[in-house]
């Protein structure tokens, strides 16, 4: 058997090499011309109402897209936007003023600030947290949105509050609830939506049913019962009113107990899928 002697020098590259391939992570662009599709939410008097963004032509010298909204069947212009890659920030332009906002930056950590530049406002604000989300940079800021969340830039989507927050017309109304390449890439976990549609009565208390869905939350045992018809089994995720992962698994049997003792008294959001169906419940621990 042949051997083969490795010196210190090549060993120490080829750690490297595995170091940098395991812990580096691609950037996720936002804006991909006339593919780039947001579904947004907006406050009105009597209710919500859904609209939607996207893009169509960019100027191959500016670089800027322009950003159009379809509102119930009426196409609207709504400014210009444009992405900067190598330093990961977004830029927008309103329809009225030539004036441009920086409106994401995704390289933000904690102690760092952000300028709001006045929306409802705020101005210099801090970073309260970074996190990761399904392979996305979250990073949030301790500010309250008019739908009970705090405003959080995502990787590869835009703000939560939408790409066009410092146009007057949008200040602290829409909410984004999908971003599309052609096809879904994100939906909020936020419980004002379900399948981004304005969910009125709000996401379902447990012990109330729903697609087959039972959900049980016995407080004195400290954990969660779900029963369910489905003979192909179920994944269940559960998440923090921030939208952080605490929990992700797959179970097949038509009963299954979830353990939520070293959970902190709160509330949460328990989604159980199945091929056809996605149904959230709003749990609340108080022990």
């Amino acid at each position: 058997m042949k051997t083969i002697y490795l010196s210190k020098n090549w060993i120490c590259i080829a750690l490297l090499t595995i170091c940098n391939s395991l812990f580096s992570q691609s950037f996720l662009k936002v804006l991909h011309t006339d593919s780039t599709k947001w579904d947004i939410a907006k406050h009105e008097l009597y209710g919500t109402a859904m609209s939607n963004l996207y893009l169509s032509g960019r100027d191959s010298v500016s670089g800027l897209d322009s950003l159009w909204m379809n509102n119930f069947g009426n196409i609207y212009f709504a400014g210009k936007i444009r992405e900067d890659t190598s330093n990961r920030k977004l830029f927008y332009i309103t329809p009225e003023l030539p004036t441009e906002y920086l409106i994401e930056d995704i390289q933000l950590s904690i102690n760092d600030s952000f300028d709001f530049m006045g929306y409802n406002g705020y101005h210099l604000e801090p970073v309260d947290a970074v996190f990761f989300l399904n392979g996305r940079k979250h990073i949030k800021f301790n500010i309250s949105t008019t739908w009970g969340d705090s405003i959080e830039f995502i990787e590869g989507v835009g703000p939560n509050i939408s790409v066009i927050y410092q146009w007057p017309d949008g200040a602290g109304l829409y909410s984004v609830c999908t971003y599309e390449l052609t096809q879904l890439q994100y939906s909020t976990t936020n419980p004002n939506f379900y399948n981004c549609q304005p969910n009125t009565q709000g996401v379902p208390d447990g012990r109330k049913t729903g697609n087959d869905i039972i959900c049980y939350n016995d407080n004195e045992n400290v954990y969660i019962r779900l029963k369910t018809s489905f003979p192909e089994g179920c994944k269940l995720t559960m998440y923090d009113i921030n939208g952080k992962v605490l929990t992700d698994l797959s179970f097949t049997s038509r009963t299954f107990n979830l353990d939520i003792s070293s959970l902190p008294d709160g509330f949460y959001i328990l989604e159980i899928f199945n091929k056809n169906n996605s149904v959230p419940f709003k749990i609340c621990k108080n022990n």
